[in-house]
């Protein structure tokens, strides 16, 4: 008797699987926008940068973050200055 060959459930773990596959019967939303994500990352690089590498909803969430963090630091630094009678 011949031993059967490994299928795509046999060999990768669940969280990979899911992402792969994703639900039965409907596309999680989520998984949807990782593979554009990829698809487009590919896609930036296939072209050599003719495709923006991020989307615009990936520029603003990042920009977004990165004021938050400046505003914060500035913050801290104003309480800072305050404190001391500066």
């Amino acid at each position: 008797m011949r031993a059967a060959r490994p299928g795509v459930s046999d060999v990768l773990p669940a969280v990979v699987r899911a992402r792969l596959v994703g639900s039965p019967g409907r596309t999680d939303d989520k998984t949807r926008r990782s593979a554009m994500g990829v698809f487009r990352k590919l896609t930036s690089m296939g072209t050599l940068g003719l495709v923006d590498f991020r989307s615009d909803k990936e520029r603003i969430a990042r920009n977004t973050k990165q004021t938050v963090k400046e505003l914060r630091k500035q913050t801290k630094l104003m309480k800072e200055a305050k404190k001391h009678g500066k």
